[in-house]
């Protein structure tokens, strides 16, 4: 069972968390006495990163994700197709022709990806003043702001700064880690490309 909600763990051990009873800011590691077994949802409530949203903002959740997994693969083949073009790399030319013809399909699933963010956020902008009025900001597109509601709460933030220091632009790049102190900000919203 679960140490957090006591439901029935599955089967595979990889579906289910394991938990640090003291946690690692506090200093806890995992050994036998400091570890449980638990649910990822309810893993996720613990650490209070876990959000319930409402139907259309959980589909421009998905449809995020679902682009990032794209966009890692589109970059992970460019950048092995430039490695060969530049010679620091070796490989067949099998590969190669593989790479460039899977490399075109795999754009076409990031721009069709793409295109989905940007029905689903017009669609959102028709209810959501906030959003409708982000979209009417020079710069900020669809898929910036669709990042930004799906990673930032407005209700736990009481100012502007503090989004900014949520995602780790509070401070100069060289300022943000200090070694043995989790810090640094949310790297996947310095990220969004």
């Amino acid at each position: 069972r679960c140490a957090l909600s006591g439901k029935k763990l599955p089967v595979a051990t990889k579906l289910f968390d394991t938990d640090r009873k003291k946690p690692k800011a506090d200093g806890g590691i995992y050994t036998k006495e400091n570890t449980r077994v638990v649910i990822p949802i309810a893993h996720m409530k613990r650490h209070g990163n876990y959000k319930k949203r409402e139907a259309i903002l959980e589909q421009i959740k998905s449809a995020v994700d679902d682009r990032a997994h794209v966009l890692k693969l589109t970059i992970k083949i460019g950048n092995q197709m430039l490695a060969y073009e530049r010679n620091t790399d070796h490989l067949h030319e099998d590969t190669l022709i593989w790479l460039k013809h899977h490399y075109e399909s795999v754009m076409e699933t990031l721009s069709d990806r793409d295109k989905n963010i940007y029905e689903l956020i017009k669609e959102y902008s028709k209810h959501d003043e906030l959003t409708a009025a982000a979209l009417g900001v020079r710069g900020i597109g669809e898929i910036t702001i669709a990042y930004c509601l799906t990673y930032l709460d407005h209700s736990k933030a009481r100012h502007a700064s503090s989004f900014w220091k949520y995602c780790g632009y509070d401070k100069a790049s060289h300022d943000r880690y200090e070694k043995g102190k989790i810090s640094g900000g949310n790297k996947k919203l310095r990220i969004i490309s």
